[in-house]
């Protein structure tokens, strides 16, 4: 697309599935179903000939820096240089799971929910003009009345329940009765969160208020009873003097969809039994047929592994589990420290030399031009590369020649001691790995200064070539390409260096308005919005521009610096009065401008942040 928002040239791809693998050679498959697992893939670009397409790739003239003969040069590069997809068939789950009996845990699950949410949000209003996601997010709340900590649950509950219909969000919150509600967030939360609520799915309760309030809800029918039945005989008929006369008392009453039986006895022996309440239909009660399998029913029927049923940590998932030890997880920060140091001292040779280059080639080029680091970091990487001996292979990780000539001499020396020289089996396992490594070696044009060593001198042994030459060569490969020396590292307390030098440490900042604190600064923007909607304030800092395409959604200006989204109302015209905060945003400017306000606005915004700290505690 241009500027002008006008085609400029269509591209097409195909599309290949990726499989999850176990290594690079075998596939991964669904422990229940045994389907291969759908995991990415990869865009192949195709060009329009006539009425088929063909493969084929678009390319451009490019100018780039050739380090081997100091010049710029043009070359045709191609369009797409980024063709791996992340793409998957089925919806992504994360669970988060803590122990009823450590309960201080609840702040992780309520900090990534209150996260999650706000993102979610975020992303929906900025992402796409409509204001929807591109993803929906279902989040389920087992036990919501336990998710708490301390006497707070989550913040904003009854604000994010009123938008989450508009917003594709769907919360399915798991209760033993409306009282957990109740007592964790009051009276008017509870009755947010129930008139917000699609469907309830009733399983099991003895609660009188829920059940009267379900039967409530249920609606009601008219059922035609009959009361009475009269008999009267007339004996002065002549004609049928013995046939009575019968008559019927018949009233139409008005009763309630479900009984209140219906709700206490709905259980009955076998879980599975359930009612489901929605705001836009009938009732429905799930019995016999029609019964909702439990989860634990569904995990016993699953194929069972040989080694016995599975239990809640050897249930199948697709979750890439981490099995080595703590120290493969480790950074080696003394590696990196050390490689950018010699990225460094590189650098500063090939950037003489393509400033001189593009000086020649009259390109326009500084050493505080942008383009500069383009052109020439390729470069100090290969150069990197081949003065520490590390090569590439194709889908694996770079390995050092100093690691590569210690494997092969660990196999040579191992294959005459111990276990391997007694065990014929050991012994072959360890003559082929040697032998695949000194091909591996043979084949790189890196090392043809020490290969050339036993390169024409094969023989008919387990080696492919002469002994004495093999080992000759392991001398000199390890001799050329010796183990790095250790980075001798010093710990300082550089906080006591400064003092005695006379540093004196930052003062922080006390965050009155704060970009990151939504809870309490944004439910007093929001607040500040709302007034300022009904003209009950005036704020020279503070401007609302409605949104053209979602009504009663305003961006906020503060001071003329955009800071996040106001809602006046959801899709359904109910009052949310909510504030979101944009993501991305310079805590340190907002803070900037609230300090430059007027006196005005800082004493209205305290006050609303005040009420919105005590409405909480």
């Amino acid at each position: 697309m241009s500027q002008h928002q006008e085609h400029v040239s269509h591209v097409y791809f195909r599309f290949i599935k990726g499989y999850r693998k176990r290594g690079q050679v075998a596939y991964v498959r669904d422990e229940i179903t045994n389907d291969l697992i759908v995991k990415d893939g990869v865009l192949i670009e195709m060009q329009k000939e006539g009425d088929h397409f063909v493969d084929g790739v678009s390319q451009f003239e490019d100018t780039k820096y050739d380090a081997l003969t100091k010049s710029f040069v043009q070359q045709q590069s191609p369009v797409i240089d980024m063709t791996q997809v992340f793409y998957s068939e089925r919806p992504k789950f994360m669970f988060a799971v803590v122990p009823p009996h450590l309960q201080h845990y609840q702040k992780h699950v309520l900090t990534i929910f209150s996260q999650l949410v706000n993102e979610f949000y975020d992303l929906a209003y900025t992402t796409k003009s409509a204001g929807k996601p591109i993803v929906g997010l279902h989040v389920m709340l087992e036990e919501l009345g336990n998710i708490r900590d301390g006497e707070r649950g989550i913040a904003n509950l009854d604000t994010i329940t009123s938008i989450a219909l508009g917003q594709d969000l769907q919360l399915t919150f798991v209760l033993q009765a409306y009282q957990q509600l109740r007592d964790i967030y009051g009276e008017a939360v509870e009755a947010v969160i129930r008139a917000n609520s699609a469907y309830t799915v009733f399983l099991k309760s003895n609660d009188k208020e829920l059940i009267e309030d379900l039967i409530y809800n249920s609606g009601i029918r008219h059922e035609v009873r009959v009361n009475g039945k009269n008999v009267t005989r007339r004996p002065s008929d002549v004609i049928t003097p013995g046939e009575a006369g019968i008559g019927y008392n018949i009233n139409n009453e008005e009763t309630s969809t479900i009984k209140v039986n219906d709700l206490l006895f709905l259980p009955g022996k076998n879980p599975g039994n359930g009612a489901v309440f929605s705001q836009t239909g009938m009732p429905i009660v799930n019995k016999l047929d029609t019964i909702t399998p439990m989860a634990a029913g569904l995990h016993g029927r699953l194929p069972q592994p040989v080694a016995g049923k599975y239990t809640k940590s050897t249930l199948p998932t697709t979750a890439n589990r981490f099995r080595g030890s703590d120290s493969l997880a480790t950074i080696d920060g003394e590696a990196l420290v050390k490689a950018r140091v010699a990225h460094a001292k590189i650098a500063q040779t090939i950037k003489e030399d393509a400033l001189l280059a593009a000086n020649k080639a009259g390109i326009k080029l500084d050493e505080y031009s942008a383009e500069l680091s383009e052109y020439i970091m390729n470069a100090v990487y290969d150069e990197y590369n081949r003065e520490n001996g590390i090569s590439y292979t194709t889908q694996s990780k770079p390995v050092e020649y100093w690691q590569v000539s210690r494997e092969l001499l660990d196999n040579f020396t191992a294959i005459g001691r111990g276990d391997y020289k007694n065990d014929d089996a050991l012994r072959q396992s360890k003559i082929q790995m040697l032998k695949e490594g000194l091909l591996r070696c043979l084949m790189d044009p890196q090392l043809n200064e020490v290969t050339m060593i036993f390169r024409d001198k094969q023989a008919d042994g387990a080696f492919g070539f002469e002994i004495k030459a093999v080992q000759e060569f392991l001398r000199a490969f390890v001799a050329k390409y010796p183990e790095p020396e250790k980075l001798e590292v010093e710990k300082r307390d550089v906080f006591e260096e400064a003092k005695r030098e006379g540093w004196e440490k930052k003062e922080v900042r006390e965050y009155v308005f704060d970009a990151f604190d939504n809870s309490y600064t944004g439910q007093a923007v929001a607040d500040l919005c709302r007034d300022l909607l009904m003209g009950k304030l005036s704020l020279s800092e503070l401007d609302l521009h409605e949104d053209p395409e979602m009504a009663d959604n305003y961006k906020v200006i503060f001071s003329g610096m955009p800071i996040g989204n106001y809602t006046a109302k959801d899709h359904t015209g109910e009052s949310v009065n909510t504030f979101i905060f944009k993501h991305g945003i310079n805590r340190d400017a907002v803070l900037d401008l609230y300090e430059a306000s007027s006196g005005a606005f800082k004493e209205a915004f305290n006050d609303k942040k005040r009420l919105a700290m005590t409405v909480d505690d």
